[in-house]
């Protein structure tokens, strides 16, 4: 796992974007740097018809930035569905906790959220799901919160579920893919590039490290 993270699923108008976003604002305000995901099953471009960057990336560009006064923002063409792993590697690295509204899929811990019970009824739970938001007791053994109860929310998930997670990890992507990579060679892997690293002036209190390699022609 890259950082700590936690996935806020449910139907569509279950009333996950309403929880995701008191989530991060109550997670922000206790000082921790919170990054947010957003999934999506269609493509889509930031700028609009006619737009310079929209002419970049038509043009063929494989990457276009934006950059202004205070914020920037990029695209970058993939290939296929980025896994949530290697976006959260790429876009969050810097951050303490991710929330994603999505990814129901995945293999991350879940809140689960039915604003509205009917809204559950003969639904196939997820996997993975360690809390439900919902107004009355659902079939599924998992701490239950009302959709009031945010800062509840919160704490049992900094006390039970983030601080379960071992922030120590390896991403490896290799020609823009994904590579699952295990314990060991983990280990292997940060305790020797982290060695060589901390070496180095001005490698001091290493939180988060990124290397890329970009190997030459043959």
């Amino acid at each position: 796992m890259i950082i700590p993270t936690v996935c806020v699923v449910g139907s569509k108008d279950s009333g996950k974007t309403t929880i995701a976003k008191n989530l991060v604002a109550e997670l922000a305000g206790r000082g921790l740097r919170v990054a947010a995901a957003k999934h999506s099953h269609h493509d889509f471009s930031f700028s609009e018809e006619g737009r310079d960057t929209r002419l970049f990336e038509e043009a063929g560009a494989e990457s276009v930035f934006f950059v202004g006064e205070g914020h920037s923002v990029s695209l970058k063409k993939i290939d296929g569905q980025e896994k949530l792993k290697v976006a959260a590697a790429r876009y969050a690295v810097d951050c303490d906790v991710l929330v994603a509204e999505g990814w129901r899929r995945s293999e991350f811990p879940k809140v689960l959220v039915f604003l509205e019970k009917e809204k559950a009824a003969e639904r196939e739970f997820p996997a993975n799901v360690k809390a439900v938001v919902c107004p009355a007791r659902l079939d599924i053994e998992a701490p239950h919160f009302l959709p009031d109860q945010i800062e509840e929310l919160a704490d049992y998930l900094l006390g039970e579920v983030i601080a379960e997670t071992d922030q120590t990890a390896v991403t490896v992507v290799l020609n823009g893919k994904y590579l699952p990579v295990k314990g060991f060679v983990q280990e292997f892997i940060s305790g020797g590039v982290l060695g060589m690293v901390s070496s180095l002036k001005g490698a001091e209190d290493i939180k988060t490290l990124e290397v890329s390699i970009r190997l030459g022609k043959d």
